[in-house]
């Protein structure tokens, strides 16, 4: 029987101990969990970042090609109104076309840095987006690897902690003399105290 207090601490931290690996192991695969979302969230924002510089650079393109066609169509209608006037191009005419000409030309060249910059923008904001989502997943991974360093920490503790308690527990040889030597003491019967000394 003097052995059941002992045994029921060894279970009582058996159970204990694990316990706390659940909850390390819980909190270590929530951060793995964790981490893989925010790979996830990553890539995504790369994939739409790539559709979206794609959209834009094609947006880019057709505005352009629809500059173009109205430098064309602009040209053609300015050579007829010319000619029904009986004007030779040349001269002011010749001059008035250059000027439109190069008009549509300097719009397109607006329109293609305006594309140029919404897509480098586009590229800036996605890469922000997904270094962020990047350092959030490795941040996630060192994190579960800290929850398991501290559940082992938490279960060597809980281990050494019982281990004490039953050290202090169990009976030893010096308990005998010490609890022979406190009856003496109640009776008064410690060297010099009740008796002669020689």
């Amino acid at each position: 029987m003097a052995f059941l207090p002992i045994v029921l601490l060894a279970a009582g931290t058996a159970v204990k101990m694990a316990s706390q690996y659940q909850e390390a192991k819980a909190a270590e695969e929530t951060s793995k969990y964790n981490a893989s979302v925010a790979k996830a969230q990553a890539d995504q924002y790369r994939k739409v970042g790539e559709f979206e510089q794609a959209r834009l650079l094609e947006a880019g393109a057709l505005d352009v090609d629809k500059l173009a066609r109205q430098k064309r169509q602009m040209a053609g209608t300015q050579r007829a109104l010319y000619a029904k006037a009986g004007l030779l191009i040349e001269g002011s005419p010749l001059e008035v076309m250059a000027d439109t000409a190069s008009q549509f030309e300097l719009d397109m060249a607006v329109s293609r840095y305006g594309t140029k910059s919404e897509i480098a923008l586009s590229k800036y904001k996605t890469e922000v987006a997904a270094k962020r989502y990047t350092y959030e997943s490795s941040y996630q991974k060192w994190k579960g690897k800290q929850y398991k360093r501290a559940g082992y920490a938490k279960m060597t503790s809980t281990f050494l902690t019982a281990a004490s308690g039953a050290s202090s527990s169990m009976p030893s040889s010096g308990t005998a003399s010490t609890a022979s030597t406190a009856s003496v003491n109640k009776l008064d019967l410690a060297p010099g105290y009740g008796r002669r000394s020689l």
